[in-house]
């Protein structure tokens, strides 16, 4: 997703992130500066490196302004969320936009099962064990027990985060932490978590039940 940061506005804005980031006020971001910043906002010192050496476009081991601003205005990633509240709010959106596409790809697996077979070889029962598809796909309950990790019926937010990053398509896992950092998904898992009345106020309980989730994808155009 696009960030407009053309304006005079989004000029003042740039400049000032890149003044509050500079620390020492040397003119360049550091690598320790930007991982003072990144690694607030959930993302891994090994993905701060590869940001910082995406960054620095002439490998000077410090990030100039106008090297800043060029890797800004590539998209709304987890630096452009930092930039901008606004970003972070659009880049949530762009997050369950993919998360949907995903559980959508998802729901076109086959279930598979386990099948046992017997053999005899000299004179012993040999049990073997292999997986076969059946002619059944995964549901949204299907999904929502692969999220529901410890299996008691909702899903808290670290398995959430958890059981995203582990799901598959095929051999690879979609939703990794260097384009999901921790903050997007907790701010996806807070749209589907509903308030409920309690005590008199509407609170939300940070999990997320069946009924959440089935009315969260039937929202998003994902249901049945």
């Amino acid at each position: 997703m696009q960030c407009d940061y053309t304006s005079e506005e989004a000029e003042k804005l740039l400049v000032s992130r890149f003044a509050s980031w500079d620390v020492d006020q040397s003119g360049f971001i550091s690598k320790a500066e930007l991982k003072n910043v990144l690694v607030r906002l959930g993302m891994r010192g090994a993905d701060v490196d590869k940001v910082f050496h995406d960054m620095d476009s002439n490998r000077d081991n410090g990030i100039t302004y106008q090297e800043f601003v060029t890797y800004i205005m590539k998209g709304c990633d987890t630096v452009a969320v930092a930039m901008d509240p606004v970003a972070a709010a659009k880049s949530v959106d762009v997050a369950i936009d993919h998360i949907i596409g995903f559980i959508e790809q998802k729901k076109q697996e086959q279930i598979q099962k386990e099948v046992k077979t017997k053999s005899t070889e000299n004179g012993l029962t040999v049990v073997s064990v292999s997986t076969v598809d059946t002619d059944k796909t995964l549901s949204e309950k299907d999904i929502f027990k692969l999220l529901d990790l410890n299996a008691n019926g909702t899903i808290s937010i670290t398995e959430f985060i958890s059981g995203l990053r582990s799901l598959k398509i095929g051999d690879s896992r979609p939703i990794t932490e260097h384009l999901y950092p921790d903050n997007l998904l907790k701010g996806v898992f807070n749209m589907i978590d509903q308030a409920r009345k309690k005590n008199g106020k509407m609170e939300k309980d940070h999990a997320l039940t069946y009924k959440e989730f089935k009315a969260f994808l039937a929202e998003k155009g994902a249901g049945g």
